[in-house]
C-alpha cells in the first residue's frame, strides 16, 4: 500500500497541474415562479408576433423567429418560407387560454409549459383562396412548449421545442 502512495506522489510531480475546481453552478432563476414568468412572457411575445405575421411579407417573420432557437427555429423558418413561396394567406389571431408549468430546471434555465392555444379565429388560405384549415380542426391546440436560456434581445428564454400533447391539463375542443 505504501508503494502505491509513493508511486502516486512521484507521478503527480510529472503530470500537468490539476484543473481548477469549477464553482457550483448558480441557478439561472431565483425561483420556480421567476422561471415560469419568464417562459410565460416569451410565449406571449411569440403568440403576439405570430399574430402579426403577414405571409406575403417575410420581414414580419423575424419578430417571431427571434424568440426561437435551434431546430425549432429552423423548422419555423422553413415552414414560413414555404407558405410565403406558395402564396398562402393567414387571417385572424390565436390566443392563449391556459398555461401551466410542467417542468422547471432553475439551474439550467429550462422550462416546459403545458399550453392551450385557441386557434378558432385563425384561417389559412392557399393562393387560390381555398381554405387550408381542416373541418375537423379543434378549437384549441393542446401543446407542450420547451424553453431554454436565450441570447435574444426580447426574451430571457427562447422557445426550443413545440409539440402537441395529450393528457392534463385538458383544453376545450
Amino acid at each position: 500500500m505504501m508503494g502505491l502512495a509513493l508511486a502516486a506522489l512521484m507521478m503527480s510531480g510529472c503530470s500537468a497541474p490539476a484543473a481548477p475546481l469549477e464553482p457550483e453552478a448558480l441557478p439561472v432563476f431565483a425561483s420556480d415562479e421567476e422561471a415560469f414568468a419568464a417562459a410565460e412572457a416569451t410565449l406571449q411575445l411569440y403568440v403576439t408576433a405570430s399574430n402579426s405575421v403577414d405571409l406575403a411579407e417575410p420581414k414580419t417573420f423575424e419578430a417571431m423567429l427571434a424568440l426561437t432557437t435551434g431546430a425549432f427555429n429552423a423548422s419555423e423558418r422553413k415552414a414560413l418560407s414555404a407558405m410565403h413561396a406558395s402564396g398562402m394567406v393567414k387571417r385572424g389571431a390565436e390566443s392563449i387560454t391556459l398555461v401551466q408549468a410542467e417542468e422547471i430546471d432553475r439551474v439550467r434555465g429550462h422550462v416546459t409549459l403545458a399550453v392551450c392555444l385557441d386557434v378558432s379565429g385563425v384561417e389559412l388560405f392557399d393562393a387560390d383562396g381555398l381554405s387550408k384549415v381542416s373541418d375537423s380542426r379543434s378549437k384549441e391546440q393542446t401543446l407542450r412548449v420547451d424553453f431554454q436560456p436565450g441570447q435574444g434581445k426580447h426574451a430571457a428564454l427562447m422557445m426550443s421545442h413545440l409539440v402537441g400533447r395529450e393528457g392534463a391539463p385538458e383544453c376545450e375542443r
